[in-house]
């Protein structure tokens, strides 16, 4: 099993945990339901965890992505239940200090702040 994969099995176990707790915190919710309904007609896997009743709440973790500039980009994440009864949270994404995550976020900066754009891949320009 590759390391991709290894970070697959273990968001896969979170979010499924995650979604449990939510179902339990909400159980009147139709449109919850509906999720959860749609996710077991879909997936094997999906059914398998969700027969576990694995409850979890995520309050940290790794999260990696592939940007097509500057590749991976492995972050921590800290989230943060807002104090109120709306169930939502603030999630919050930081690279570690010197490392090539925190290099490539800041060339993605760069790339915007000279561009003044948003999207600064899709009006990147060559400089000589």
């Amino acid at each position: 099993m590759q390391r991709g994969d290894l970070d697959w099995e273990k968001c896969t176990l979170d979010v499924v945990g995650h979604l449990r707790l939510s179902a339990g915190k909400y159980p009147d919710d139709p449109r919850l339901a509906s999720l959860i309904g749609e996710l077991a007609m879909g997936s094997e896997r999906f059914r398998r965890l969700w027969a576990r009743a694995d409850v979890c709440a995520r309050t940290h973790g790794r999260k990696a992505y592939r940007h097509p500039l500057v590749g991976l980009l492995e972050l921590h994440q800290e989230n943060f239940a807002l104090p109120d009864e709306s169930g939502m949270e603030l999630l919050v994404l930081y690279a570690a200090p010197g490392s090539p995550t925190e290099d490539g976020l800041r060339l993605l900066a760069g790339l915007g702040a000279d561009s003044g754009d948003a999207h600064p891949t899709m009006n990147a320009r060559v400089r000589e």
